[in-house]
C-alpha cells in the first residue's frame, strides 16, 4: 500500500540533505542507456529528450522511470512517468502531462525530500534570451491523493536576475518552503544596474504548495540576486544556478 501525504504529516521530522549542502542537488540517477531508444519513439514526435530521471515517487518501493521532454520548436515541456522494465518487458506509461506554462524550452530536474514528501521531482524550466534575461519557472512533480500531481499550481516564475531555495521547516513545523525571488526593472534601469527584487514564498496547504496572495519586494536595491536572496529570506544559495543545464542559461 503507498503512503498517503497524510501519513507522512505525522511522522516526525527527520534530517533531509540540506540545500546548504555544497553537491546538493545531486544528479538523480538515470534511465539505461539500453531504453533511451525506447523513449525516442514513445514520447510525441514533436518532443525530444531533455533528461531522464529514476525515482521513487509514489512511495511504493519501485522506483519509476522519468523522461521530461522539451519542445523541439514551439510548445511546452512534458514529464513522462513510466514504470520501469522488467527483463525485456518495456516500460508501461503510468502518466504523462505538459508543465504549466507556455515558452519554455529547457527543462531539467533533481529529486529531493520536501517535506511532508519523501520524495519528490522538482524541475525548471528555462526560455533562454540571449541578452542574459532569460525567463524561470519552478515545479514540483509528487504523488498525492493516488496519483501523480504538480504540486505548485501557481507561477513560480523568476529571471536570470533572481533565483529560488528549498527552505528547510523549523521546529515545530511540518513542512518545507520553496522561496522564489526576481528582480524589479524601473524605467531607468539597466539589466545589471542595482535593482529591487520581489520574492514569494510556496507553502504546503495540505494539498499543493501556494504562495502569498501578493508577492513582497526588498527595502533596498541589490547589485546581484544573491545579495537580494539573502534579505527575500533565503539560507542557502540559488539552487537554478546548481543544476545541469539550467545553470549555464544566461
Amino acid at each position: 500500500m503507498r503512503k498517503s501525504v497524510a501519513c507522512l504529516l505525522l511522522l516526525p521530522l527527520l534530517a533531509a540533505a540540506s540545500p546548504h549542502d555544497e553537491d546538493f542537488p545531486a544528479i538523480p540517477p538515470a534511465i539505461p542507456d539500453a531504453w533511451i531508444g525506447f523513449f525516442e519513439k514513445a514520447i510525441p514526435p514533436d518532443q525530444k529528450i531533455g533528461q531522464t530521471v529514476v525515482a521513487d515517487l509514489d512511495g511504493d518501493g519501485v522506483e519509476e522511470w522519468i523522461v521530461l521532454g522539451e519542445p523541439r520548436q514551439r510548445g511546452q515541456t512534458w514529464v513522462h512517468i513510466y514504470a520501469p522494465a522488467v527483463g525485456t518487458t518495456p516500460p508501461k506509461l503510468a502518466w504523462r502531462s505538459p508543465l504549466y506554462g507556455d515558452g519554455y524550452r529547457t527543462i531539467r530536474g533533481f529529486v529531493t525530500e520536501l517535506r511532508p514528501f519523501a520524495q519528490v521531482l522538482v524541475v525548471v524550466q528555462a526560455e533562454p534570451f540571449h541578452n542574459g534575461d532569460s525567463r524561470f519557472r519552478v515545479q514540483v512533480i509528487g504523488w498525492q491523493t493516488d496519483m501523480y500531481r504538480q504540486l505548485v499550481p501557481e507561477p513560480a516564475e523568476f529571471r536570470s536576475q533572481g533565483g529560488f531555495t528549498i527552505e528547510r521547516a523549523k521546529e515545530g513545523e511540518t513542512s518545507d518552503t520553496i522561496l522564489v525571488w526576481t528582480y524589479l526593472r524601473e524605467p531607468d534601469e539597466l539589466l545589471y544596474d542595482y535593482h529591487r527584487y520581489e520574492y514569494n514564498r510556496y507553502r504546503y496547504d495540505g494539498v499543493r504548495f501556494v504562495g502569498q496572495d501578493h508577492w513582497d519586494a526588498t527595502r533596498v536595491k541589490h547589485p546581484n540576486p544573491e545579495s537580494a536572496g539573502k534579505e527575500a529570506g533565503a539560507s542557502g544559495p540559488d539552487l537554478r544556478r546548481r543544476i545541469d543545464g539550467i545553470a549555464e542559461v544566461p
